[in-house]
């Protein structure tokens, strides 16, 4: 009964969140820099939802992403285009649209920031467990781009510093954009070696998306340490011990 009075209403209120999702996609397709920033923005903070998801896919899978015909064929999705045009001798430089494959900047490099900040804010005598907690996590999300086994260490504890972590990346991300880079940057390192090392720098400018990743983990790392001390968040490393209460012995 209550899955049914659920479904009943959510068949009146999910037309109008749709509404919203699509006009949404429209002002980061249509909007610039400003776009590129409000579309890495939500890839990171919506995560805790899942919601992220209904941000990336349309712009990778897309029409809303990318459309062309290549080799005599309909490639439709800013991804599939870029990897069409990877067999392309013809192109002298990838697509705008790859404006939506960045957003595995933070995935790369920014976490390497936030995992440094929390390892030397860590308390002294946690500082081991913090090492054997956050390095599998960091390596999980530079590796192969899953990086919710590190994010939810913190986001709940540290929801100021999550909120951050998210701008932060967004303003990077329409960096990227607006210095003309035109990688594939979905997940982690190794797709990154994958599909853009053998279209070369010219393609994509690579090269600058590498040093300007390392300049996110630089930011990342001062910006949390700042908060993780100013504000004394309780990320990991600096847990709180749980109160022990002496019980009287009983008779």
């Amino acid at each position: 009964p209550i899955v049914l009075v659920m479904a009943v209403v959510a068949s009146y209120v999910w037309p109008v969140a749709a509404a919203g999702i699509n006009a949404l996609t429209g002002v980061m397709a249509s909007a610039g820099a400003f776009g590129v920033f409000l579309y890495g923005f939500l890839n990171r903070v919506l995560i805790p939802t899942g919601l992220h998801h209904l941000v990336w896919s349309p712009f990778l899978y897309s029409a809303l992403g990318d459309s062309m015909i290549i080799g005599g064929e309909q490639i439709v999705g800013a991804k599939p285009v870029f990897l069409a045009l990877l067999s392309d001798p013809s192109v002298a430089m990838m697509r705008d649209s790859a404006r939506f494959l960045t957003y595995g900047l933070m995935k790369t490099f920014g976490v390497i920031g936030v995992a440094m900040a929390f390892i030397s804010t860590a308390k002294k005598e946690k500082k081991a467990a913090t090492k054997a907690q956050i390095i599998p996590a960091t390596l999980t999300a530079c590796l192969v781009g899953v990086t919710e086994p590190l994010e939810f260490t913190f986001l709940f504890a540290a929801p100021a510093l999550w909120l951050v972590y998210s701008v932060l990346d967004g303003l990077f991300q329409m960096i990227v954009y607006l210095v003309g880079i035109r990688v594939c940057a979905t997940n982690g390192i190794i797709d990154f070696i994958v599909y853009n090392i053998p279209a070369g720098a010219h393609l994509t400018r690579w090269p600058v998306f590498v040093a300007l990743g390392l300049m996110e983990t630089a930011a990342m790392y001062y910006v949390g340490k700042f908060m993780i001390i100013h504000f004394k968040m309780r990320t990991p490393g600096q847990e709180q011990e749980a109160a022990v209460v002496n019980q009287p012995a009983s008779a």
